[in-house]
This record gives structure tokens, C-alpha cells and sequence, in this order.
């Protein structure tokens, strides 16, 4: 098995996370409060070392349903998909999350600030408490060896794929 020293970094998704005021209707609830969670199982590969790349669009104020971090939880490994948990987050199944590691609270951004997480650590979001949406690119990239464990995974479709198959090729290339 490698490391993603040895092996490189591989993209895996990019998107546009756009958190729409409170207020406003929405088809798919992408106005509510993000509870707290880390990615690395609903990212569906078989390792973990991935990261996340957060940039602000805009100047973002903690109001603006802005990251906050459970600083030092990657230490925890991984805690389980938060998807399932019916609106609650991951500090509703493992409390003690809150005592060992302190929150840095909703940060403030400038336009053009990022912030570089793995996808162990455990992250959340508030709803969009303003009348402006809040406008982030988010890249994600994992170790080049890694493989899709065969779940389902949000990130990502693996149609034509077989479980175990490294992820590669124009999908998935090599970023370093």
C-alpha cells in the first residue's frame, strides 16, 4: 500500500457549494445548517489521506453559514456517515467529540481565502442567517492509489466501475 507522499494526489470533485439564505424555499435543502460531520465516508475510497480545498467567493461572514472545525478531530478517524442521522450531526453519536476538541466556530473569509481540511476532520456549517447567498468552489483530492471501496459515494459516479478498481484515468487524474 502507498502514501500519499509516495504515491501523489489525484483528483477526486470539485463543485460550487452555494448556501442560500434561510428564508428562502429551496428544492433541496440547500439553505439548512450542515451538522457536524467528516467526509471521508461518503467519499466511497478505501483510504484515508484525502483533503478538501474550501475558497470563499465572496467576503463571508460566520452569519453566512461559514465552516467551523472540531480542531484536532482527524485524530478520531473515521466516525460514520452523517447522512443518516436525520438532520442531527456527528457530535449527537459521539459527544465526547465537543469535550476533546475544541471548536474554532464559523470563521470569516475574504474573497479569494481557503482553508485546506482532511476528510477526517470534522466540520460543520449554520444556516445562511442573511439575505445573500454564500458562494464557495470546494476541490477534493485523495492519495493516487487510492480505490473506490464500492459504496455508494456523494461524490462521485462509479458507473462502469468495479469494486476495488483504482481511481484513474481522465475521471480522476494526477494533480502532484
Amino acid at each position: 500500500m502507498g502514501s500519499a507522499g509516495r504515491s501523489g494526489v489525484r483528483y477526486l470533485t470539485d463543485l460550487f457549494a452555494v448556501k442560500l439564505p434561510a428564508g428562502r424555499e429551496t428544492r433541496h435543502g440547500g439553505n439548512q445548517r450542515t451538522g457536524y460531520h467528516n467526509d471521508f465516508t461518503t467519499w466511497a475510497v478505501d483510504r484515508a489521506g484525502g483533503l478538501s480545498i474550501w475558497i470563499a467567493l465572496a467576503d463571508l461572514t460566520p452569519d453566512m453559514g461559514t465552516l467551523g472545525f472540531l480542531s484536532g478531530s482527524q485524530r478520531s478517524g473515521p466516525l460514520g456517515s452523517y447522512r443518516v442521522l436525520n438532520g442531527g450531526d456527528i457530535t449527537d453519536v459521539y459527544p465526547e467529540l465537543t469535550e476533546y476538541y475544541p471548536s474554532s466556530g464559523p470563521l470569516a473569509f475574504k474573497a479569494g481565502d481557503a482553508v485546506v481540511y482532511s476528510n477526517l476532520c470534522v466540520h460543520g456549517a449554520a444556516e445562511n442567517r442573511t439575505d445573500k447567498p454564500r458562494w464557495v468552489y470546494i476541490l477534493s483530492c485523495n492519495p493516487a492509489d487510492g480505490r473506490w471501496n464500492g459504496a455508494q459515494g456523494e461524490l462521485f459516479s462509479s458507473d462502469g466501475m468495479r469494486q476495488f478498481d483504482v481511481l484513474q484515468g481522465e475521471r480522476f487524474p494526477v494533480l502532484a
